[in-house]
């Protein structure tokens, strides 16, 4: 999956704030908590960020959090962050090298690994094309819990891949472009058997 999130992804060697309000760099790479970020190999110019450097930054950040997270609509949600994460360039001086947005995309896809082997004891058995399916889901939303995706949950159970209710048609997300939707489309056509 590396070269397809890199692919689908744009990285960024900047901080900025994801739609639900949460600091991240790299791709995809959640850095809200103090004790993530201020492990991060941060570089300014080129040479360590120091704690004090990362904590100021750090705080610039989480003062425009606080303030978004204020804003709700009539239902009282939290209203999404709209903001581009290259609108976020000027924040603050830190970056991430090439190395450092490799190590902690593989961290990122170790933990959503081990999430899914979790939900899906049987994980490891499915199609290589579906894992990649669920391991996208699962970077681009968070979870593939029975709550948010019951219906996908159930033709997994099923291997129902293109009936009625099938896997293929619940594999969609409405907060991710077009392309990657087609993409897990096509992933799940490729599947010969199971």
């Amino acid at each position: 999956m590396t070269p397809i999130l890199y692919q689908m992804e744009e990285p960024k060697n900047h901080i900025y704030i994801d739609t639900t309000w949460n600091k991240t760099s790299g791709i995809g790479a959640n850095v809200n908590d103090w004790d993530t970020f201020k492990n991060i190999n941060w570089q300014i110019n080129e040479r360590a960020a120091t704690e004090e450097e990362k904590r100021a930054a750090f705080d610039v950040y989480q003062k425009d959090i606080d303030m978004g997270l204020k804003n709700k609509d009539a239902k009282g949600n939290v209203i999404k962050n709209n903001k581009k994460a290259d609108a976020y360039k000027s924040y603050s001086q830190l970056t991430l090298n090439d190395e450092e947005i490799n190590k902690l995309l593989k961290q990122h896809l170790l933990d959503d690994i081990k999430y899914l082997q979790k939900e899906f004891p049987d994980f490891a058995s499915y199609p290589p094309e579906l894992q990649n399916v669920l391991l996208d889901i699962k970077f681009t939303t968070g979870n593939v819990s029975q709550e948010n995706w019951p219906k996908l949950r159930k033709a997994i159970a099923e291997k129902n891949l293109f009936g009625d209710e099938g896997i293929i048609d619940n594999v969609h997300r409405k907060d991710v472009g077009e392309d990657r939707n087609l993409w897990a489309e096509q992933q799940i056509r490729n599947i010969k058997s199971w």
